[in-house]
């Protein structure tokens, strides 16, 4: 009887879609277990000829470009899904807070350190941990191509750490000849849990009622949890314990007002949220730049020029000002976006409906229209979409696709940490490409999507040749 209802008399049975999907959320499930979800719904958006697809039988999958900016408004956004937001155990913080002024209040203490102003504050611990960074590929580049996607991983830990606690967790150097690390090893297999909660009942209940601790002992996935949350809470643990303070912004010396619970679940999701999602997107860029002759010879013409004129290193803010550059940056955000799939919004109940495809989609459907859809439309991109074209940005309406442009998100939930990451990419990739004479090894750049994009096993391989300069 439920199928039947499901499949003929719901709200949503006028919106097209693969049958399972409105029979069950385990269609769904399968689907992201393939590992990139929304290239198969973009291939079904096309089969069934809708902009609405039902992926869910309380669900819609929106390909209709327009309408982001009413489901994630600046002013009045469709309030987040609890559920899924829950799968993630980070309760209240700055990512997982669905209360909209309980999460305006989480922002406003964090705000200064994420600002403009506050993140170039950062500047010397990003070119410390790059060049930290930029030294070990010279030394151990001699035996052999590296890993970029490993080595910007540890790169980029090693900063949000330092950033978070004052303390740096050390993964550069954490193995003497290789980009290797336990919190790495712990981090991709752990990067699976929060979709296994969001669609298993009983891994739901697992999470509610039995302790981490414990679970971890039964399920590898779950241990590595544990291993991965044990890491980052000692690193808390430490900062507690401190005797100095930092020379430089420390973002738990900013959170001193919230339980030590709120500040926990903080230190994860700072984590998380600040290490991985960077780190994708210099291998994205290293992987499309070293594979574009062209567009790898003008970024380097840029650079050497702006070093060149510099009688130091060239600042943060004097790097800003190479347009290719940025448009480099853009364009591996775009494509390199380290959240690709939908965060599930509820249409609320309003005096104006929620009309996608013609439609009425009714109160209490969860729907969303992912960065992925965004970032690669064909009518905001054109017939080039997919590809890594960075004179794109250069042109008059450049300013325009910025508000396409959905790798951070928009409006109010726009992810904090958008500031450290531009900081980060452009210091990154000045320096890597004005130092290293690079080349690529690897013939294919494969991904999985576990809520952040990760590079598979595989990896991302280049050679390393120090470049000479007069």
């Amino acid at each position: 009887m439920e199928a039947v209802y499901r499949l003929y008399l719901h709200p949503l049975s006028k919106f097209p879609g693969p049958r399972s999907a409105a029979l069950s959320r385990q269609w769904q499930a399968k689907i992201v277990d393939m590992g990139f979800p929304e290239r198969e719904y973009e291939k079904l958006h096309k089969v069934f000829g809708t902009k609405a697809l039902r992926i869910a039988p309380n669900q819609l999958h929106i390909s209709d470009s327009s309408l982001y900016k009413v489901i994630y408004s600046q002013a009045n956004p469709f309030p987040k899904e609890k559920a899924f937001y829950d799968s993630f155990e980070s309760h209240h913080t700055v990512f997982s807070e669905t209360d909209a002024q309980l999460h305006k209040q989480r922002r406003k203490l964090l705000n200064p350190l994420f600002s403009k102003g506050g993140v170039n504050k950062m500047e010397p611990l990003i070119l410390e941990k790059m060049e930290e960074t930029k030294s070990k590929v010279e030394r151990i580049s001699k035996a052999g191509p590296i890993n970029v996607s490993a080595a910007f991983r540890c790169m980029t830990v090693d900063i949000i750490s330092e950033f978070s606690f004052g303390t740096s967790i050390g993964l550069i150097n954490e193995h003497p000849n290789a980009f290797e690390s336990r919190y790495l090893d712990a981090l991709t297999l752990a990067s699976g849990v929060p979709y296994l909660r969001y669609y298993s009942t009983v891994q739901r209940l697992v999470a509610k009622c039995i302790p981490l601790s414990v679970a971890g002992n039964f399920n590898p996935m779950l241990r590595q949890t544990k291993n991965m949350v044990k890491i980052i809470l000692n690193s808390y643990d430490q900062y507690t314990r401190r005797t100095t303070q930092s020379s430089l912004p420390v973002i738990f010396d900013f959170l001193q007002s919230l339980p030590a619970d709120q500040q926990k679940a903080e230190a994860i999701n700072m984590f998380i949220a600040g290490s991985d999602t960077t780190a994708f997107t210099l291998t994205t860029a290293l992987f499309h730049i070293l594979q574009l002759p062209e567009v790898k010879k003008t970024l380097v013409e840029c650079l050497d020029e702006e070093f060149g004129k510099a009688e130091t290193i060239p600042s943060l803010l004097q790097l800003e000002q190479v347009k290719y550059l940025r448009a480099c940056i853009n364009e591996a955000l775009r494509l390199g976006m380290a959240v690709p799939g939908i965060l599930p919004r509820i249409v609320p109940k309003r005096a104006q409906p929620f009309i996608v495809d013609g439609k009425v989609a009714p109160p209490g459907t969860l729907v969303g229209i992912s960065a992925y859809t965004m970032n690669t439309d064909p009518q905001v991109w054109g017939p080039d979409a997919k590809s890594f074209n960075p004179a794109r940005w250069l042109g008059p309406n450049a300013k325009e696709l910025e508000a396409y442009m959905c790798t951070f998100s928009k409006g109010a939930r726009q992810c904090i940490g958008i500031n450290v990451a531009y900081a980060e990419l452009t210091i990154t990739l000045a320096h890597f490409f004005h130092y290293f004479k690079m080349e690529l090894k690897s013939k294919e750049f494969r991904a999985r999507d576990r809520f952040n994009q990760e590079v598979e096993t595989s990896g991302v391989w280049v050679d390393f040749k120090l470049r000479q300069h007069s």
